[in-house]
């Protein structure tokens, strides 16, 4: 059941998503454990149309869009399984947790990026992204392929460019290219807690940051 949820999400996204502008809801997402309701565990995200985006509470894991203005998504793998209501005004629980969702009005943007080790959608705009537990990454997430984006290639660039200082090489609408100089230890001893490095090599590394569900394959 949850794969067949994620290839109807999939195919409407590839459908879509060569538009430029992404809607979203800024939302503020409350937790409490089912045997302890005073205590309470805020985690803010967005919510965008067509687009999964996960957020994690211990045991709760919540994968969530929203589909003709009401919330869909899985708890825990179970689809749509105790969540009910808007993006304004929703609500939640599962086995360990149950919670609300509250969003502000919805508001475009020319471009996301997805922090792929935790399948969740993010923006370095630092207004956007102010109490996020996810709003920044930096070369090193390049460099081992945890970020891709959805939206306008040339914003996304623009707005690398003016937050790690890269510049970016836009390859297609599909593929960003960035260069950097880095220097890493390639000989050394020890333990991780203790190493000594005895010989560095510095090198420009390009890497890229594809577009999470296209290709320029996929458009030819």
């Amino acid at each position: 059941m949850r794969s067949a949820i994620y290839l109807i999400l999939l195919l409407t996204i590839i459908a879509s998503q060569n538009s430029q502008a992404i809607e979203l809801y800024n939302c503020e997402i409350q937790a409490s454990p089912q045997d302890n309701p005073n205590q309470t565990w805020t985690k803010k995200a967005f919510l965008i149309p067509n687009l999964m985006n996960q957020i994690t509470f211990n045991k709760t894991e919540l994968s969530l869009t929203v589909m003709n203005k009401k919330l869909w998504g899985t708890v825990n793998g179970q689809p749509n399984f105790m969540l009910e209501g808007t993006p304004e005004n929703g609500i939640f629980a599962s086995a360990y947790h149950k919670g609300t969702i509250y969003c502000t009005e919805s508001e475009t943007v020319d471009y996301l990026f997805k922090f792929k080790p935790w399948k969740q959608f993010f923006t370095i705009d630092t207004v956007l992204s102010e109490g996020h537990i996810q709003n920044s990454f930096n070369f090193s997430s390049i460099r081992y392929g945890h970020i891709c984006f959805v939206g306008n290639a040339k914003h996304a660039t623009v707005a690398i460019d003016k937050y790690l200082g890269l510049k970016g090489n836009i390859k297609s609408p599909y593929s960003i290219s960035f260069t950097k100089t880095i220097t890493d230890c390639i000989e050394g001893y020890g333990n991780i807690d203790d190493w000594t490095c005895t010989r560095h090599q510095t090198r420009n590394i390009t890497k890229t940051i594809d577009h999470c569900f296209e290709s320029e394959n996929q458009r030819t």
